[in-house]
This record gives C-alpha cells, sequence and structure tokens, in this order.
C-alpha cells in the first residue's frame, strides 16, 4: 500500500508542491535534509536548534508532525489541493485534522 500525499498547487504561480501525510521516515533517520529539500528553512533552524539540547528526543516528535506542518505552510501560502493521490480528500483532511481547500 503506498502512502497518501497530496499534490498541491499555488493557483497564482501555477507552482506544483508534493506534500505527504504521516508519519516522515526520511526526517527520522536524516533530520535535516527533508526541510532542506523543501527550502524550509524555519523548520531546519529550529530541527538543528532543539538537537543538541534534547539529545535526539525531538527527532521522533518532528517526524511524526512535519508533514502536516509542512501542508498547513503551504494552505497559508495560497495553495490548493490539486489531487489526492492513494486516498481520498475526506481521508486524507480526517487523518491531517485540517480542512483542505481545493482548486
Amino acid at each position: 500500500m503506498s502512502k497518501m500525499s497530496l499534490a498541491m498547487e499555488n493557483p497564482l504561480s501555477g507552482i506544483m508542491k508534493e506534500a505527504p501525510i504521516g508519519f516522515n521516515w526520511l526526517l527520522f533517520f536524516a533530520p535535516g535534509l527533508p526541510p532542506l529539500m523543501r527550502n524550509d528553512f524555519k523548520t531546519l533552524f529550529i530541527i538543528v536548534l532543539l538537537l543538541i539540547p534534547t539529545l535526539g528526543l525531538i527527532i521522533p516528535i518532528y517526524a511524526l508532525k512535519y508533514n502536516k506542518m509542512y501542508i498547513t505552510n503551504l494552505l497559508e501560502k495560497g495553495y490548493k489541493v490539486r489531487e489526492v493521490r492513494n486516498g481520498t480528500l475526506q481521508e486524507a483532511s480526517q487523518q491531517l485534522g485540517i480542512k483542505l481547500q481545493t482548486l
């Protein structure tokens, strides 16, 4: 079974982003890589800042919540859902606990 994800588009610029839903395994094993790949420097800075004082315990928490934070950030920037992959809009909205806006 493939992981559910959202194809999101900014209607003003036409820029498309892929946003997976659920636990972020890449962030779990390589903490700085997903934020760096997504140009999410704010989250990258927070992870680096909290990594040492928490002895790495922050990583599982961020791995659990990061994809939802990324989707919320895209929605705040005006992105809307173009397509739900491997699921329905209702399932995605329920799993994330947020109302998703579609094109």
